[in-house]
């Protein structure tokens, strides 16, 4: 990798771990542009908790295994 291009990655990975993440921001942007359902790929449901603690009335699944797949697929179509 070139000298330049090795400096610029250093400097967006340390500007990325000290810069504020606007998660709630985003959540809400994308709510009031009418996202109403929201899917979380991965096991755990952190993300789909905060996303609950923003706005409670917005749809929120989780897909962690293909019983959860087959769940949200029916959800999504519905």
């Amino acid at each position: 990798m070139p000298w330049k291009a090795m400096q610029q990655l250093q400097d967006l990975l340390s500007r990325q771990v000290v810069s504020p993440v606007r998660w709630q921001t985003i959540v809400e942007n994308m709510i009031a542009a009418g996202v109403d359902t929201f899917i979380e790929v991965g096991p755990g449901k952190t993300l789909t908790g905060f996303i609950g603690k923003i706005n409670a009335e917005v749809k929120t699944l989780n897909v962690e295994d293909a019983e959860s797949l087959r769940y949200t697929i029916e959800e999504v179509k519905a």
